[in-house]
C-alpha cells in the first residue's frame, strides 16, 4: 500500500471518529426542550450563512479573517478532496495529488497565522490552554498531508511515509480537540448556523424569536446552567459556541462576606 492510499484511508477513519466525537457533544444539548428545526433549509443555507454573514463579522479583524480563510479552506478542501480519492482511478492521477498538495500548502500558511496570533507572546484578550496546542496540530496535519501528496504527485521523495505518520498524529489530535478543545466551537457554531432560532435575521428581518411563556411550566425561561431544561435547545448553541471560542473566562466575583 502506498502512502497516498494509506492517507486516504486514514482521512476516512478520522472523519468517522470526528463524527462520533461530534455526536457525543450533541448529546449534551438534549438537556434543552424540543424545538422544531428546518434542518434541510438550514443545511442548504449553511454555506451562505458562513461565507457571507459570518465572514462579514470576522472581517472586522482582517488578520483573523485571513487566518480563518486559509486554515478552514485548506483543511476542508484538502480533506474532502482526499476522501474523494476512493473514486476508482482518481488516486492514480498526478494532477489530483498536485491539487491536494496545493490545498494543504494553503493550510500550512494558515496554521502559521494561527501560531503567530498567540506566539511568542499571547495577547491578553485571547485564551491560552489548549489553544496554544492547536497551531501545532494544524501544522502537523497540513505538513504531513502535503508531504504525502507531493510525493504521490511528483515522486522521488523519501518523505511519503514520514508525512503519513505526521498527518495521522496531527489528525488524531484535531479529532480530540472536538471533544475537549477549541474545535468544540466548530461543532456548536455549525449547528447554531443551521438551527438558528432567529433565522430571519440572515434575510435582513428584525426577528426576535420571542415566544410566550408557558405559565404552567415548572421552570420559566433560563436563569443559569441548572435551569437550562426550561429553554429550547437551539438557544444553547450561541452559548456553547462562544464558550468554546477564543474568549478568556471572566474572573469570578469576590465572595461576599
Amino acid at each position: 500500500m502506498t502512502a497516498g492510499v494509506a492517507l486516504i484511508a486514514s482521512v476516512l477513519v478520522l472523519a468517522v471518529l470526528g463524527a462520533i466525537e461530534a455526536g457525543r457533544r450533541a448529546v449534551l444539548w438534549r438537556a434543552g426542550q424540543p424545538a422544531t428545526v428546518n434542518w434541510i433549509g438550514g443545511i442548504i443555507a449553511l454555506p451562505r450563512r458562513y461565507l457571507v454573514d459570518v465572514h462579514h463579522i470576522v472581517a472586522r479583524d482582517r488578520a483573523a479573517a485571513r487566518m480563518h480563510m486559509l486554515v478552514a479552506g485548506g483543511l476542508l478542501g484538502g480533506s474532502v478532496l482526499l476522501a474523494l480519492g476512493i473514486v476508482p482511478g482518481l488516486a492514480a492521477s498526478h494532477f489530483y495529488w498536485a491539487l491536494v498538495a496545493l490545498l494543504f500548502a494553503v493550510m500550512i500558511a494558515g496554521s502559521m497565522l494561527v501560531a503567530r496570533r498567540r506566539l511568542p507572546r499571547r495577547p491578553r484578550h485571547l485564551s491560552a490552554g489548549r489553544f496554544l496546542v492547536l497551531p501545532w496540530l494544524l501544522a502537523a496535519y497540513a505538513v504531513g498531508c502535503f508531504l504525502v501528496a507531493a510525493d504521490a504527485a511528483f515522486g522521488g521523495s523519501a518523505f511519503g511515509y514520514a508525512g503519513l505518520m505526521l498527518a495521522i498524529g496531527g489528525g488524531v489530535g484535531l479529532v480530540l480537540q472536538l471533544r475537549a478543545g477549541p474545535l468544540r466551537h466548530v461543532i456548536a457554531g455549525t449547528i447554531h448556523l443551521i438551527a438558528h432560532p432567529r433565522a430571519g435575521r440572515f434575510a435582513g428581518e428584525r426577528e426576535t424569536a420571542l415566544a410566550p411563556l408557558n405559565l404552567n411550566a415548572e421552570k420559566l425561561g433560563w436563569s443559569g446552567r441548572r435551569t437550562w431544561p426550561g429553554t429550547a435547545w437551539p438557544a444553547s448553541m450561541p452559548v456553547s459556541s462562544a464558550v468554546a471560542a477564543n474568549r478568556p473566562a471572566r474572573p469570578s466575583p469576590p465572595a461576599s462576606r
